[in-house]
């Protein structure tokens, strides 16, 4: 039961690791638009995140619940694909995130030119494999 459980896991954690050029290509690309908005509808929206979690270090008594509820989902994310009930469910929404990032990537790209998506697609190709072994290992490891 423990090799089955450790096979398990260790699979959702490289979907995980494959689905990092979706997540961090989405990052990047909001980043850019918000700067491209401009100070008034751009930046404001950075500084104010910011600013939110900015708010439980300078006061952890009071809006210190704000870097541990992003804690807390972190720790959520990185551990559900050890949480037998939540394994499927865990996968099938790795590959969900990660479709949808993908897409938000894919649709940025292509409002610019068509070699953009091509890049887009190149950079993107470990997250489709990601998708995939999210979908397989979801049918392969049901409870």
């Amino acid at each position: 039961m423990g090799g089955a459980f450790l096979l398990a896991y260790l699979a959702y954690l490289v979907c995980l690791v494959l689905m990092l050029p979706a997540f961090g290509l989405t990052l990047f690309v909001s980043a850019l638009l918000l700067f491209a908005a401009g100070p008034r509808d751009g930046w404001s929206v950075l500084i104010q995140v910011l600013a939110f979690f900015g708010a439980g270090i300078e006061d952890p008594l009071r809006y210190g619940w704000r870097i541990l509820a992003f804690f807390a989902v972190l720790g959520f994310v990185l551990g559900a694909g050890a949480i037998a009930p939540l394994r499927i469910p865990a996968f099938y929404g790795l590959a969900v995130v990660g479709a949808s990032c993908a897409l938000f990537c894919l649709y940025a790209a292509a409002q610019q030119d068509r070699y953009n998506v091509i890049n887009a697609l190149i950079v993107l190709s470990p997250s489709f494999v990601g998708m995939a072994a999210c979908l397989w290992c979801a049918a392969k490891f049901r409870v």
